[in-house]
This record gives C-alpha cells, sequence and structure tokens, in this order.
C-alpha cells in the first residue's frame, strides 16, 4: 500500500526565498523536449502513467508556483512553500551551506531530496510522484544555467548591499548588476536566462524542433562521458564552466547580440547537457523493471 504524502511534509525545510527563473519558461521546455527524445521506452511510458503526458508541459511548473506565491492566487495551503532555483559554491569549488541574504542558494540539497523520493517512486502516493518529478525536471535546468551559481567569492552574496544611488530602489546583487543590451537596461543574471540560446539562432523562432535539430547532436559516447558521476559533480563542473561570465561583462557594459554569438558554446553545452542529464536521471529511476 502507497505512503500517504502531504505536500508541507514532502517539502519539509523550504521556506521563504525569493526563486529566479532560469533559462525562461520556454528554455526549460527546450530542455525537457530534448531530454524526452533520449528517455527509455520503458520511462517514457511510465512518466505518462503519472503525468499524463509530456515532462515539456511541465517543465516550468515550480516558476508558476512561485509566480502564484508572489501574486497571492496560489492554491490553498502553499502559503509557506518555496523553491530554491541556485546553488551556492564555495572558494575550493565545492558546494557551500550558505544562503545568500534572501535565503535563496539551496537548490543542490532539495533537488538530492526530490531524486532520492523518487528512487522510491513505487511506495509514493501519485501526487507526490508528479510534485517530485516536476521539481527534479526543474532544477536540473536550473543547476546548468549560467547566472544560477552563487560564488562566495562575492561578497555581497550574504549581505544586502546598499545602493550606490539614492534613486536606486532595488537592491543589486552581484549576478543582476545592470547593464544595457541592444540599448535597453537588462540586468545580467536575466539575459542569461531568457535570451542567451535563442540570441544565438533569432531565424529559429518559438518552436522546440528547429533547435533540437541545431543542439541534439552529441555522440552516445559524448552523451555517457557527460552523465558519469554524482548530481554534486555535476552542480562543481558548471559552477567551473560558468564563473567565467563574471569576466565577460562588467557593470555597465553596453552589449549586444554578438555577446551571446561570442559565448554561443557555453550557453548550447550547458543547455543539452541539461537536457541528457534530466533523460539520465529519469531513466535511472522510471527505466527499472518493477520487482518480483
Amino acid at each position: 500500500m502507497k505512503k500517504t504524502f502531504i505536500l508541507a511534509a514532502l517539502l519539509a525545510g523550504v521556506f521563504a526565498a525569493q526563486p529566479a527563473s532560469a533559462w525562461s519558461g520556454w528554455g526549460h521546455k527546450l530542455i525537457a523536449d530534448i531530454a524526452e527524445k533520449h528517455l527509455t521506452p520503458e520511462a517514457k511510458a511510465e512518466i505518462e502513467r503519472y503525468i499524463h503526458g509530456s515532462i515539456v508541459d511541465d517543465a516550468a511548473w515550480m516558476d508558476r508556483v512561485a509566480s502564484w506565491n508572489r501574486s497571492k492566487s496560489h492554491i490553498a495551503g502553499w502559503e509557506q512553500t518555496s523553491w530554491w532555483h541556485m546553488y551556492t559554491i564555495g572558494p575550493d569549488g565545492r558546494p557551500d551551506s550558505r544562503r545568500a541574504y534572501n535565503g535563496d542558494g539551496d537548490l543542490l540539497p532539495n533537488l538530492e531530496k526530490c531524486i532520492g523520493n523518487l528512487k522510491n517512486f513505487r511506495e509514493l502516493t501519485d501526487s507526490a510522484v508528479v510534485i517530485n518529478l516536476r521539481c527534479v525536471v526543474h532544477m536540473i535546468g536550473d543547476m546548468h544555467c549560467p547566472s544560477h551559481v552563487y560564488y562566495t567569492e562575492f561578497p555581497d552574496v550574504f549581505s544586502r548591499p546598499k545602493p550606490k544611488d539614492p534613486n536606486e530602489k532595488r537592491i543589486t546583487r552581484y549576478d543582476q548588476f545592470p547593464l544595457t543590451y541592444e540599448g535597453k537596461p537588462k540586468r545580467y543574471h536575466g539575459l542569461w536566462d531568457g535570451l542567451s540560446i535563442r540570441a544565438v539562432y533569432p531565424e529559429l523562432g518559438e518552436e522546440f524542433e528547429p533547435y533540437v535539430r541545431k543542439l541534439d547532436k552529441w555522440s552516445k559516447k559524448k552523451i555517457a562521458k557527460a552523465c558519469e558521476g554524482t548530481v554534486e559533480e555535476w552542480a562543481m563542473e558548471n559552477a567551473r564552466n560558468c564563473r567565467a561570465i563574471y569576466d565577460w561583462a562588467k557593470p555597465g557594459d553596453n552589449i549586444d547580440r554578438s555577446f551571446f554569438v561570442e559565448h554561443q558554446e557555453l550557453s548550447k553545452s550547458q543547455l543539452v547537457k541539461a537536457a541528457y542529464r534530466l533523460a539520465h536521471t529519469l531513466n535511472g529511476i522510471f527505466g527499472q523493471p518493477t520487482a518480483d
């Protein structure tokens, strides 16, 4: 008989933070679309039994929950629910347990918790499987976004910096510094979140398949190599690869599309690794035969 889980118990310890939206909803769906193409038939069928559709449809669910929280139009009883979309890396390149001044930075342990829950999915209620699955699909994508790592070398991660301009109302964390993109004021974090891939291929529009054809080209050997190791090791590798973005641009810079064209290899490799590792994780969980 399945165990009974309520949402509060399932997500115990996750409270009151301001979430960030990596890759944009469209980018999350692209990651899920590529991942779904690499699911085994067994894993795909098992997942569809729970969500009655595609993981693409639920790829941005965690960001929608964050919006419900902020707008107070969320599901009753979820007032204290919060979602962690970034993780913290210390000077030794390993995950750091400290969180940013706004409470964010707990993605890694929560992702590992949800994966651990799903490994026992046959013992969970259907609704608990769905919640954990949605979180894993989203957080593996978030973990690979270049602007979703907090580096402890930047001191303003842990203290609320005072605005230099007295007219500046919004607090600027190092990953959120202002600059100009294509003549418009932007925040650096958001450019990597929602624009970096589409800026490389503006001619491809909004449909997923043209991007899939461009990006989903890794050999089976290369994919298998990328999927080796643990979730924590993936996080540390991502942090090493993505640290350079804070050398490429500084507050007040004026950049345009050529910036993302120049640095497209990071955007492309991080996105497809997220997709392949998501598929690898789900295949490992849902692609196993039922025990006798």
